[in-house]
């Protein structure tokens, strides 16, 4: 199952040149190398400190100025990033990663294997706070130090040499490698992090990195305008870094079909609706199924009762509420997206569809029992939450109408502005239902399946342990969690949406990283 998508270069980079054609007739060799690139974030970066930062906004810079011990290639697998090899042990519980020859940090500094274990230490300091710290889980000891139980000098990770990092991983983990890709797995020069003064990644001036490109020295980082990189002369890598630079906008962008067609910008992220606009220009584009909509029933006060959640749920006449869904959303029964993998596949293809909410009782007959053991005659005051749309307003009423009809309970709707506004009440749990995306910044069952489990406040002592069985058979824990979401009427999934991205027309070699992993450019070329 491909977890990233690359949009392929028209010819071979070996090759070095694409043709066109001059005013005199003869052919005039034009190289797609050595272009500046533009893409719009939308939001300012708080930090680009890989052990601080959060959102994609931050990730997208942060993956062009930094390198792990590998990189992801255009189908999602794991190349040699700041190592040029790596050995595991029989049982994949071991691993030792050996540095390039001559890698550097951008002030031309060597970089050492002590930088990644000082790195990933800070990650886990819980003082960091780091929002991606789970990633490092899977080494032995990290939890426990994270979560205040254990010490630093218990996490598996050491430097055997100065160019040889050493990890022992809590539980055998084949997919080590491509982990390693992960912001909070970035290095980090102890020496210059104290030097910063608490102001790491907050400034041009006070960030060093070993990616392909780094800061400008002079107007790198305009707050509230642009961030502008150029190439990292002192990169190491394995590949050619092509463009001479990005510059990063932060600023809205209305229209950004329009702007891929007139090289405003080089690669955006679109909506369904831009997506179809890009495409009619003659734009090339690729989009991925990463969010679950649905509706999010909080098991709190009556809805803590399985019984009335399943009455609720089951009362859906879900072939009405098809009409009202975003364009190019499409109907779904899962709550993990289609584009989600797991142990080195599709998670969809290998768990097959989630299983759904069933009962011998008619829904009115579920309410009545349910409200029986809580001892009481109503559900009380629930409202429906939800972004404020014309479509959203249509499928909620067309909600409330079948719990009318079905169960005699008369819900309200509450609306808020936008996506913002929606995002905040959900963090504050502040809500009994929501229309609500399950989303996650990781290529991984559990991402969602824990997001769900937090949005619902589901609480089981069953999803407890299956979370216990995750590092040993995770397609079938990750079901198992999943049917107990779903099957409990905690979360009722009812459309997939996607995530696009759009190119310029001689644009390529740019690779999209999906679950908000940004945007590679270190290979982007165009010849306009």
């Amino acid at each position: 199952m491909k977890r990233v998508f690359q949009k392929a270069m028209a010819l071979l980079l070996s090759a070095g040149m694409l043709l066109g054609c001059c005013g005199c007739g003869k052919k005039k060799e034009v190289s797609p190398a050595d272009r500046l690139f533009t893409y719009v974030l939308g939001a300012e970066p708080a930090s680009l400190d890989p052990q601080a930062a959060g959102g994609e906004a931050a990730w997208t810079v942060i993956q062009n100025l930094f390198e792990g011990l590998c990189r992801l290639d255009g189908s999602g697998n794991a190349i040699p990033g700041a190592a040029a090899e790596w050995h595991a042990n029989a049982d994949n519980t071991e691993y030792r990663f050996v540095l390039r020859s001559g890698v550097c940090w951008s002030d031309g500094e060597p970089l050492t294997a002590a930088d990644f274990v000082y790195g990933i230490r800070r990650a886990l300091d819980p003082n960091t706070k780091c929002p991606g710290a789970a990633a490092l889980y899977c080494i032995a000891g990290a939890q426990a130090y994270h979560t205040g139980t254990g010490s630093a000098a218990d996490v598996g990770v050491e430097a055997v040499s100065s160019g040889e990092v050493r990890f022992r991983l809590a539980e055998p983990c084949a997919d080590f490698p491509a982990r390693t890709a992960q912001s909070a797995f970035m290095p980090c020069r102890e020496s210059f992090f104290l030097s910063t003064g608490g102001q790491y990644g907050m400034e041009s001036d006070q960030l060093i990195c070993n990616g392909p490109f780094m800061l400008r020295s002079v107007s790198g980082w305009a707050h509230g305008e642009y961030l502008r990189l150029v190439r990292n002369k002192h990169y190491a890598g394995g590949a050619q870094v092509l463009p001479v630079g990005l510059k990063f906008e932060i600023r809205a962008q209305d229209d950004p079909a329009a702007e891929l067609g007139d090289g405003t910008v080089n690669v955006a992220k679109l909506t369904d609706a831009q997506e179809q606009a890009a495409a009619a220009a003659g734009l090339e584009t690729v989009s991925f199924a990463e969010t679950t909509w649905g509706l999010a029933l909080r098991c709190t006060g009556a809805l803590a009762n399985e019984k009335v959640r399943l009455a609720l749920v089951l009362a859906i006449d879900r072939t009405a509420l098809a009409p009202h869904y975003p364009a190019g959303a499409a109907a779904t029964v899962n709550m993990v997206p289609d584009a989600v993998s797991c142990a080195g596949g599709s998670y969809r293809s290998r768990a097959g569809a989630c299983a759904q909410p069933a009962s011998a009782q008619i829904p009115a007959e579920l309410l009545a029992a349910g409200l029986s053991e809580l001892q009481t005659d109503a559900v009380g005051a629930l409202q429906v939450l939800c972004v404020d749309t014309p479509q959203n307003r249509l499928l909620v009423n067309r909600l409330l109408t079948d719990w009318r009809n079905a169960l005699g309970c008369y819900l309200n709707i509450e609306t808020v502005a936008d996506e913002a506004a929606l995002e905040a009440r959900l963090q504050a749990g502040t809500y009994t239902i929501a229309l609500a995306p399950v989303r996650a910044e990781k290529d991984d069952p559990a991402a969602f399946l824990d997001a769900a489990q937090t949005l619902t406040a589901y609480v089981s002592a069953e999803y407890d342990e299956w979370t216990a069985q995750r590092g040993h058979n995770p397609v079938t824990a990750a079901q198992a969690q999943e049917t107990l979401l779903v099957g409990s009427g905690a979360f009722c999934p009812l459309y997939a949406q996607r995530t696009a991205y759009g190119f310029g027309k001689t644009v390529s070699g740019v690779i999209v990283h999906p679950f908000g992993g940004g945007v590679d450019f270190r290979g982007a070329g165009r010849t306009e």
